[in-house]
């Protein structure tokens, strides 16, 4: 892709669930889908740009990365999402792109929950694995973000650490 590409994401649900989520760029059954018993169905479509780069799963499963250079982009990213005051709700290394300029970018977050005040109403949650207990009980306000960032803060952190100690060892 390039910088001019989007990226197009296709939601097919049971439920509706648009009421629930920002509409920067989540379009209702924008695009007709024809399926394998020839049925037309209308599917909600989300559009959002394309990102040059490469998953944060991705460089940390591959190994041997600066983890000192990552740990300080994520850093920078998740303050600067807190600053932003905007839940994301669904934040893990899946949806983090690193740049070819070592930034990070969060993605997949079309389906950031609705502020009602106090609260936000959602139908839909993120992962279960980067998630705070509280909102598996499917309680979510502006504190929801911050316990997936802690936590991956502090694995880049100790794989940063775990490194040096590494390459301390074998000089």
């Amino acid at each position: 892709g390039s910088e001019d590409d989007m990226v197009i994401k296709c939601y097919h649900r049971r439920r509706p669930l648009y009421e629930f989520f920002q509409r920067t760029s989540y379009y209702l059954e924008a695009l007709s889908v024809v399926t394998l018993g020839g049925a037309v169905e209308y599917v909600d479509v989300a559009l959002s740009r394309w990102i040059e780069g490469e998953a944060l799963d991705v460089l940390l499963y591959r190994g041997g990365c600066d983890y000192a250079a990552l740990s300080r982009a994520f850093d920078c990213m998740a303050l600067d999402h807190k600053l932003r005051g905007v839940v994301h709700g669904d934040i893990k290394p899946e949806n983090i792109i690193v740049t070819p300029e070592g930034d990070m970018k969060l993605i997949d977050n079309e389906l950031s929950p609705i502020d009602n005040g106090d609260h936000y109403e959602v139908k839909e949650y993120g992962s279960s694995l980067y998630a705070h207990r509280h909102r598996r009980l499917r309680r979510t306000d502006r504190y929801t973000d911050d316990y997936p960032l802690a936590l991956i803060s502090v694995l880049l952190a100790a794989a940063r650490a775990d490194s040096q100690c590494l390459v301390a060892e074998c000089s």
